[in-house]
């Protein structure tokens, strides 16, 4: 027997922060190819932090030449990563 529930159907719905002006700034397309530049060739670690501080989410989807299993979902805060040898190799947001 499988017994599914489901919560917060109906009722309230709670409203959604909208990202600050800072955030937005921080995460525009201007500042992404910027920061996606300035990552390739760094060590992952360093990279992770880089982007960390900059306000986008990290992800590895290649690593040395085998896919990681990745959403497919477009998040133009994200900066998703192939390494080669320990380094960044190419960074593109999607």
């Amino acid at each position: 027997m499988l017994a599914v529930t489901l919560s917060g159907c109906g009722g309230s719905k709670k409203a959604e922060p909208k990202p600050s002006a800072s955030t937005k700034a921080a995460t525009s397309p201007d500042a992404a190819r910027t920061l996606m530049r300035s990552i390739v060739d760094k060590p992952v670690a360093a990279a992770e932090k880089m982007v960390a501080a900059a306000g986008f989410s990290f992800r590895i989807v290649s690593k040395d030449q085998v896919p990681v299993r990745a959403s497919m979902d477009y998040d133009p805060s994200r900066i998703s990563v192939v390494v080669r040898d320990g380094k960044i190799f190419d960074a593109v947001v999607f």
